[in-house]
């Protein structure tokens, strides 16, 4: 009797390979992302104008800042002021919100959250910007 796998006749599952943070970090830029290494294990990851933070925890595990958009080379949240949206960098400096930094932003955010989740299951195709609807089209 022949034998598949040398040792038994059942097949086993590939055991997923285990992406490192270098990893992870190329694959973002598949997605049209540029990244700049900052201080130790942590990452700025821009598009578009908007960015985040991006660090190794180890073990292939990687932690997401809040994204924002860049003011200057500072990341700036967004803060709502009751009757209008405000970005507000950490050194204090603040500009009004525009409708374009709204939709850069949520489309980075859901890019970034497509791609990471990509990794996760390689066997899934995720978007890539140019299936992204242009925002003039409407």
């Amino acid at each position: 009797m022949e034998l598949y796998n040398g040792n038994s006749m059942f097949f086993r599952n590939q055991k997923p390979k285990q992406l490192t943070f270098e990893d992870r970090l190329a694959s973002l830029k598949q997605f049209g992302f540029t990244t700049h290494t900052e201080a130790g294990d942590h990452c700025r990851v821009m598009r578009d104008g908007c960015a985040t933070v991006v660090a190794d925890l180890g073990g292939g595990k990687v932690g997401m800042g809040k994204p924002g958009v860049l003011l200057g080379s500072e990341i700036a949240m967004l803060v709502n002021r009751g009757y209008q949206m405000f970005l507000r960098a950490p050194s204090g400096k603040e500009a009004p919100a525009l409708a374009t930094h709204l939709k850069a932003l949520h489309a980075f955010e859901e890019d970034l959250r497509e791609a990471h989740a990509a990794e996760d299951r390689p066997g899934r195709r995720a978007r890539t910007p140019a299936d992204r609807p242009c925002a003039f089209a409407r």
